[in-house]
């Protein structure tokens, strides 16, 4: 199934017809983004007042953090489930630790999308315009040379071996290798 929002309204619409199976108002005012968790036993959204909240499966509220001062405006859960990164408007990232809601790093960059690596969950993609590849462990934050200036999304293909980046009106598609062990210029 596909989760979507609008409103104060979550849908569940079929993968296939695009029907609504299911929808539930959640009563939360100011919805600006969602991501659901790798286990599907959950879902967090970005508020416009920079908190996150948490959902259990059947979508009722489970806990809610002040995170950022200004709008959440991306998400991402970690591909175990136990981290969740988040974007400011006030150009602040955010990773925390699910269970204990502590801080495990942050930095200060502009971003509209964020992507773990799946095999590791210490490194991050963000974008905005340029491609940064941010080591959480040690906070070096790369920015890569991949793309133009209208990188919007990004994500890891489920083995790690693609990266993509969707702008306005392009797809672009790397192997992975390129933003890990860029190639030396002569």
């Amino acid at each position: 199934c596909i989760l979507c929002v609008r409103g104060t309204c979550l849908y569940e619409l079929d993968s296939d017809t695009l029907h609504v199976q299911k929808e539930v108002d959640v009563g939360i005012e100011g919805i600006t983004c969602m991501t659901v968790s790798p286990n599907n036993k959950g879902v967090a959204l970005g508020l416009k007042d920079g908190s996150i909240v948490f959902l259990d499966a059947a979508y009722s509220k489970i806990e809610r953090w002040k995170t950022h001062t200004e709008e959440v405006y991306a998400l991402a859960f970690s591909s175990d489930g136990l981290r969740i990164a988040s974007a400011g408007l006030e150009n602040k990232v955010y990773v925390k630790d699910i269970s204990s809601g502590h801080l495990i790093g942050e930095t200060d960059n502009l971003t509209s999308s964020l992507a773990f690596k799946n095999s590791d969950e210490g490194t991050l993609a963000l974008s905005y315009s340029d491609m940064h590849i941010w080591n959480i462990t040690t906070g070096d934050v790369r920015v890569t040379d991949l793309g133009d200036d209208d990188n919007l999304f990004v994500a890891f293909s489920p083995d790690d071996t693609r990266f993509i980046a969707v702008g306005y009106g392009e797809i672009q598609v790397w192997d992975s290798d390129v933003l890990f062990h860029p190639r030396k210029k002569s």
